[in-house]
């Protein structure tokens, strides 16, 4: 009888060059899966599984880092992100972003301007006037570099006013709600009934 003859072929181990290629492929070049499987001569599948294995084995440690990736984090810090936003963006865990931040404060491999914003962060005080100044820009359609760009305030970064924008219109505070004009829209009764003289929707009753 005849025996078809069984193989089995190894898979091929992935080298430090291709966790390097396959990282940069992905966040620096933004390619799919598919194509990124053709660049390293891999399925998409095994492309993509490995690269989850890459994620969370670099949860606690990132060894293969590069300028790029180095610089995007003193940015992103700059900005006054986090080290999970960052991370985020990089899709890479925020614990490995967190964890070469320090090596490069270590390394003195960040700006003093940068390591200036972080050793006073939190005790920036804003008034009513610059909050009024950013939410007004804001409200005209400017993007948050535009405002960055056009607005100084003395003993503030840029990153400053980024994240002030940010807090500023998620908090809805009261100079939001006072250039918007909610304040005013909260103190006008509904239209019908005030000429009712009733409560909301009470003629409904």
């Amino acid at each position: 009888m005849y025996q078809p003859t069984l193989s089995y072929t190894t898979p091929r181990r992935w080298t430090p060059a291709e966790d390097h290629l396959l990282h940069r492929l992905r966040f620096i070049e933004h390619k799919t899966w598919p194509e990124i499987a053709q660049d390293l001569g891999r399925t998409t599948p095994a492309v993509q599984g490995h690269y989850q294995k890459l994620k969370v084995a670099r949860s606690s440690s990132f060894e293969d880092w590069d300028t790029a990736m180095d610089h995007f984090i003193i940015d992103g810090r700059h900005r006054g992100l986090t080290s999970k936003e960052i991370g985020a963006e990089m899709d890479i865990p925020g614990e490995a972003v967190q964890g070469r931040w320090y090596e490069l404060q270590q390394q003195r491999k960040v700006p003093e301007d940068v390591l200036a914003i972080w050793r006073r962060k939190g005790e920036v005080v804003w008034s009513g006037k610059e909050d009024e100044v950013i939410l007004k820009a804001w409200m005209e359609g400017m993007s948050d570099d535009e405002i960055v760009e056009c607005v100084r305030f003395e003993g503030k970064y840029k990153c400053d006013v980024r994240e002030r924008r940010r807090i500023l219109t998620k908090e809805n505070g009261p100079v939001y709600r006072r250039l918007m004009g909610l304040e005013a829209m909260k103190s006008v009764p509904h239209a019908l009934d005030k000429a009712l003289g009733m409560k909301k929707f009470a003629w409904m009753q």
